[in-house]
């Protein structure tokens, strides 16, 4: 059984939406499972992704390089030991799923993740993620809230800047999301790697197991407590969702939503 690790203090009842566009919302429906996104993806599209504070990066340097010191290990080998642990290039093995942790809807993220009027952004709680993915094999699920600091000023104190501590720290400038993530290991075991940059081939990005491993299967009826139709659909989207979620034997409900129509 699977069992949900959290990085900070979650309540088992605090609502997570998660917003998208139809098609996504088909895949999930079809699929019954929930879709993991590369973090390399991620921080292809937001530059400012996994980055370490300039703070703590300073506190790496000074931890590593003592420790490696004592070791032995040459000046230049340390540099570059640590120049590879600060770089965020390293995240192949990583998948996240991003959500939202809000009381109620958000105006700006339904205009920031749903590119079309035909969207939806489904209600649920981490007691219902638990439920939903307890019969699935994964080892290792971790969920949280992101924290976000000032990467200039703020510093997180503690000596080494881990990749969770990555994945769940986030610039200042995306306080207003209040995303909550999960997060889980892809599978990376048939990976082939460029000697000279220590980064995987092309190729091993589309290997048959490191697709299968970004999603993960999930119990619908547990993990969607509600179903909300975007403010911006036409007024014939809202039955065509109910027919579907009906249809698919879920017992969620679907609501237009709470914001205006067309705000």
């Amino acid at each position: 059984m699977t069992v949900l690790r959290g990085y900070n203090q979650v309540k088992d009842d605090e609502v997570i939406w998660r917003y998208m566009d139809f098609p996504k919302f088909f895949s999930l429906i079809e699929t019954k499972a929930l879709f993991f996104s590369p973090a390399y993806r991620l921080k292809e599209e937001e530059p400012l992704e996994f980055e370490v504070p300039a703070l703590n990066a300073q506190t790496m340097r000074e931890t590593i390089s003592e420790r490696l010191f004592k070791s032995g290990k040459d000046s230049k080998d340390i540099k570059e030991y640590i120049d590879r642990t600060l770089s965020s290039d390293d995240i192949f093995h990583w998948g996240v799923s991003c959500w939202s942790s809000n009381a109620i809807e958000s105006y700006a993220l339904w205009r920031t993740f749903v590119t079309a009027a035909e969207g939806v952004a489904i209600k649920s709680c981490p007691a219902r993620l638990q439920r939903a993915v307890k019969s699935s094999d994964r080892e290792f699920i971790k969920i949280g809230k992101v924290e976000y600091l000032n990467h200039e000023k703020d510093e997180l104190k503690k000596p080494l800047f881990t990749d969770e501590d990555r994945l769940f720290h986030k610039a200042e400038f995306y306080r207003d999301e209040s995303e909550f993530r999960i997060i889980t290991y892809l599978d990376i075991r048939n990976f082939e790697f460029d000697p000279a940059t220590g980064l995987p081939l092309a190729k091993s990005l589309e290997n048959p197991k490191y697709i299968q491993s970004q999603t993960i299967p999930v119990s619908l009826e547990e993990l969607v407590e509600e179903v909300r139709v975007s403010p911006y659909a036409p007024p014939w989207f809202k039955p065509l969702v109910a027919a579907y979620v009906e249809r698919a034997g879920l017992s969620a409900r679907v609501l237009q939503s709470a914001i205006p129509r067309g705000s």
